[in-house]
């Protein structure tokens, strides 16, 4: 797990939303209600890690890239 801290947000992006559908799968084939409900709830886990990193992504995007001045001409 300790891999991920050196991968690019969008590689962790990619590398959570495998993780969330392998959770998926394993619910459904669930043979108790427990373990389906378990899967399910680390599914969720794995969708709010989505959702966060996706916001803070975009939030780092928004802060990097340069406001065009209202007098600057483009070429």
């Amino acid at each position: 797990m300790g891999q991920f801290l050196t991968d690019l947000p969008e590689e962790r992006i990619a590398k959570y939303r495998l993780l969330a559908a392998h959770a998926h799968e394993s619910a459904r084939t669930a043979k108790s209600p427990e373990v389906k409900t378990a899967y399910m709830t680390m599914a969720g886990a794995w969708e709010t890690l989505i959702s966060e990193y996706e916001r803070a992504l975009d939030g780092m995007r928004s802060h990097t890239s340069p406001e065009p001045r209202p007098d600057h001409q483009p070429l």
